[in-house]
């Protein structure tokens, strides 16, 4: 019989909670919000259903593979995102910096030509009139960025990367971004793949396109599976399935995978809105739960390398 996570069942509280993130403060506001938050106690929330299975399942590698998100994933919950990245740096033209102001401000609800899909429409054709960020500039933009990531994630990407786990990031952001913060930090291995919107640059390294349309966005996360039928297919026999995310929306990944047989999933509760209303709705769909800007994942590479 095939067991699957609660999460694929609650469709109604996903979409609160994709909600709730997009009206959260920009980084910077939540970094400065949350400044103490190193002094915190990391919160790990297994469920007695983790409990049970991780130890066995995700040390199993030849069975395994795993899904996950980016920002404020992969990364700390104070770090920069990537359409913080490409439309907020001030190594950016200032006409660009305008355009893209309103876009980041979280502090009031958007216009409707905004919201949903929209944002993300309107976010890539304010880069692509501006024909940045350049090819030559994006690596200094990620580099000077306030993007640092999160305790244990480059363990457990390594630990991935040895085990031969493959390793599917879906983001609503930036491949080119994310594949710069990856090799700059010696993680960008041979098993991962990024499932994201992509940069198209012109041969003088303007950019002229971002594809896919319509965008990748954390309201679409459902067809993960379709876009990537080549990658699932490439590794059927892994009927496991590990999905880490700080959105309800990026357990959506899983929908339609019709050869996972037991999923699991770790979600990441970063120090933003109400946390003790979020962590109840978190951990009724998750089946662990890291709780702080700083949680670490370190837990989660150790089950991987079956310790």
């Amino acid at each position: 019989a095939t067991l699957l996570s609660a999460a694929a069942a609650l469709p109604v509280a996903t979409v609160a909670c994709v909600r709730a993130r997009r009206r959260a403060p920009p980084p910077r506001a939540r970094a400065e919000a949350h400044a103490d938050d190193k002094t915190r106690v990391d919160s790990w929330r297994p469920s007695a259903r983790f409990n049970e299975l991780a130890p066995t399942v995700l040390a199993d590698a030849e069975k395994l593979q795993l899904v996950c998100d980016f920002d404020l994933t992969l990364t700390s919950g104070g770090s920069a995102q990537c359409h913080d990245i490409v439309g907020a740096s001030h190594e950016l033209p200032t006409t660009l910096r305008t355009s893209f102001e309103a876009l980041l401000d979280f502090s009031t609800p958007f216009e409707p030509a905004f919201e949903g899909e929209c944002w993300w429409v309107r976010a890539n054709s304010v880069l692509v009139s501006h024909g940045e960020p350049r090819r030559t500039l994006l690596p200094r933009l990620v580099e000077r960025a306030e993007l640092t990531p999160r305790r244990g994630a480059l363990e457990l990407l390594a630990a991935c990367a040895e085990r031969d786990v493959p390793v599917l990031i879906v983001s609503a952001g930036y491949t080119e971004v994310i594949e710069h913060f990856l090799r700059r930090h010696g993680a960008l291995h041979p098993n991962i793949r990024i499932s994201s919107n992509r940069l198209v640059w012109d041969d003088a390294g303007v950019l002229v396109e971002c594809s896919p349309s319509p965008p990748i966005t954390s309201l679409t996360k459902s067809l993960t599976g379709a876009r990537n039928a080549e990658w699932f297919s490439a590794h059927a026999r892994r009927t496991s399935l590990l999905v880490l995310g700080d959105r309800c929306s990026d357990l959506q990944v899983a929908d339609g995978l019709r050869d996972v047989r037991l999923q699991l999933s770790v979600g990441i509760l970063n120090e933003s809105g109400d946390a003790d209303a979020s962590a109840a709705e978190y951990g009724s769909l998750f089946d662990a739960l890291l709780v702080g800007n700083e949680a670490s994942l370190e837990v989660v590479g150790r089950m991987i390398r079956g310790r």
